[in-house]
């Protein structure tokens, strides 16, 4: 990405080709992997908390994102 006045920033797509498609399935920004952040996340959230509240979390956080796109 190229910011005014600020260093190139760099953004690298993992893609998987599924039939005709593309899907991304990680965006990494300047060498940091969303998938690995959202992985060592889960992971801290397990191992204090256990699973079960992480789902808990997880499905109060897609309620959350389904009533701000809901709004007009």
């Amino acid at each position: 990405m190229i910011q005014p006045e600020e260093d190139d920033l760099p953004i690298t797509f993992m893609l998987e080709r599924r039939g005709d498609d593309w899907l991304v399935y990680d965006v990494a920004v300047e060498g940091v992997s969303m998938v690995e952040n959202y992985r060592a996340q889960f992971n801290r959230v397990i191992k204090r908390d256990g699973l079960a509240q992480l789902l808990t979390d997880l499905r109060a956080k897609q309620r959350q994102l389904m009533a701000l796109v809901a709004k007009p």
